[in-house]
């Protein structure tokens, strides 16, 4: 892939998002009425379709990071169909929440961002987990997106050829290059000269190769060694796995040639360009990479992917003001039956169809992640079950006062998140404003319970997974933070939403495995739930 690629993908958009967009709200609307209706799984099957195309149609123009989403989607409709998921309902919130992370992400690429799968790692990543599928790195989506985007280096820069003569010269240089590459891994006091001949004998390799995977591999070895000599690389466990497998790599060059070893050559060669990719290094083969392989756009710093995320992380503009207008409509009607009743002193009031819209507001209310507004909603719900044609106005009355408090606090409640720049001071936060009453007293302290029940049952699946490796419980627990950390955003704790957050990024990433390895790592991550404890008793 090349520069003229950037402008092919946003014309490409131009043409089918529509289409796109579409396939994505018929999906969304199918899964729905599988989650109201799970004993028919046709409406699954529907949606399997719509994702096909859509990642199908994203792939077409090259845009691997909706592609990869929607083929994990495909994944999770898949295990929903054949019923391979004891708890559907994770997943299925999962899918939902993707749904709307596809078309942010689309509206991102059509006014101008890059196409970026780092971006889409976490709703990847989720979506993996209610599976109970290991997560991806940010090295494995990485790969998969330059594989699938076919992108490798030009043979020769200056236009030169290559003499073809990299099988002999690996059997000549492959003694020389074992040999410093055992003593830079010992940490010997030759490790950094051999290091040094590492990168001599990298490039010599390259620049006698013929085939793009082999020339490719060699020119990031010889890359990497020169970070690593300018000590703007640290020398991992992970990197020294991977300079041990291109030693494996020039043994099979030396033995079979070219041909033999261009597969594994291509995939070592993009897992190393990553590693040079996030390294200090601006020394002359690193940025030659750089460059050659747009990894300006390809892989962003962390905190430009951490900003896209937060671009797409909750719903869109135009679909936050669709529920908006949903809901008010829905108590329109409701504040329209209590005025009838309050009129007729409850004689013909229709108490079911009341709690039932009850109902709808708060579930939607839930589903949106506004715990407070929700529980109030719902109490007034329950409230209902009391009421008779004999009930006096004033309870009529206190139903409608809390409508109307719920109903004026949602607005700043839907779009607290897009609102707030992603700078702002602690101090200079929008304040969500939620009903001070009974209601929302009763709500606040149902939801510090719940958390604490919530802290309990991440324990619990935390010491199972480091006693017994066992790692089935780790989704539902990762998902229970994530809604700890929703209520104390709605409650105007963003800071302690924050914090939550983190911990669930290190609760689904790949480092998360240490804790099993190391009794410092689980003891500190003990310490932080207990901090969070301590918090909400407080």
């Amino acid at each position: 892939m090349n520069a003229s690629l950037r402008p092919q993908l946003a014309n490409g958009l131009h043409w089918v998002r529509g289409e796109i967009e579409q396939s994505i709200t018929r999906a969304r609307s199918l899964i729905e009425q599988y989650v109201e209706d799970a004993s028919e799984a046709m409406p699954l099957q529907q949606a399997y379709v719509e994702l096909h195309t859509v990642r199908g149609t994203s792939a077409m123009i090259q845009c691997h990071g909706a592609a990869a989403l929607a083929e994990e989607m495909k994944q999770g409709l898949q295990d929903l169909i054949h019923q391979r998921i004891q708890e559907p309902e994770p997943l299925c919130a999962a899918l939902l929440a993707c749904t709307i992370q596809l078309n942010d992400y689309l509206l991102a690429l059509a006014d101008g961002g890059d196409d970026c799968v780092l971006v889409l790692q976490p709703a990847i990543n989720e979506l993996r987990l209610t599976r109970n599928q290991p997560v991806l790195t940010e090295a494995e989506l990485f790969t998969q997106q330059m594989l699938a985007l076919g992108v490798s280096l030009p043979m020769a820069e200056d236009g030169s050829g290559f003499t073809g003569a990299a099988q002999q010269q690996a059997a000549k240089l492959l003694p020389l290059f074992q040999a410093s590459l055992v003593a830079w891994i010992r940490g010997t006091q030759q490790g950094r000269t051999g290091l040094a001949r590492m990168g001599k004998i990298a490039e010599h390799v390259a620049q006698q190769a013929q085939t793009v995977p082999v020339h490719q591999l060699w020119r990031v070895v010889a890359a990497v060694a020169e970070a690593l000599l300018g000590r703007a690389l640290d020398d991992s466990i992970d990197l020294k796995r991977l300079i041990g497998r291109s030693g494996a790599q020039l043994k099979l060059l030396a033995e079979q040639g070219e041909v033999a070893t261009a597969e594994g050559a291509l995939d070592l060669s993009l897992q190393l360009l990553f590693m040079v990719a996030r390294s200090r290094a601006q020394g002359a083969r690193v940025v030659a990479l750089r460059k050659a392989f747009q990894l300006s756009v390809y892989l962003p710093s962390q905190v430009q992917v951490e900003e896209n995320r937060r671009k797409i992380h909750g719903p869109s503009t135009s679909l936050l003001a669709r529920v908006s207008e949903e809901i008010r409509t829905e108590f329109s009607r409701i504040k329209d039956r209590i005025d009838l009743a309050v009129r007729t002193g409850g004689a013909g009031a229709d108490f079911a169809e009341t709690r039932a819209s009850l109902k709808r507001i708060s579930d939607t209310l839930s589903a949106l992640g506004l715990t407070v507004l929700q529980r109030v909603v719902a109490n007034q719900a329950e409230a209902l079950e009391a009421v008779d044609e004999n009930s006096g106005a004033g309870v009529w009355m206190e139903i409608a006062t809390s409508i109307l408090r719920v109903e004026n606090s949602l607005e700043n409640a839907l779009y607290f998140q897009l609102r707030r720049p992603r700078d702002m001071d602690q101090r200079d936060e929008l304040e969500v404003k939620t009903p001070a009453s009974r209601d929302l007293s009763e709500g606040m302290s149902a939801l510090y319970r719940e958390s604490l029940v919530n802290l309990a049952r991440v324990k619990a699946a935390v010491d199972t997974y480091i006693k017994s490796g066992t790692s089935a419980e780790l989704p539902e627990a990762a998902l229970l933070v994530d809604e700890i950390a929703s209520g104390f955003e709605i409650l105007g704790s963003a800071r302690a939403g924050s914090l939550l957050r983190q911990l669930r990024r290190f609760l689904v990433g790949a480092s998360f495995g240490s804790l099993r390895e190391s009794h410092e790592r689980a003891d500190r991550f003990a310490d932080t739930v207990a901090c969070v404890e301590y918090y909400v008793e407080a």
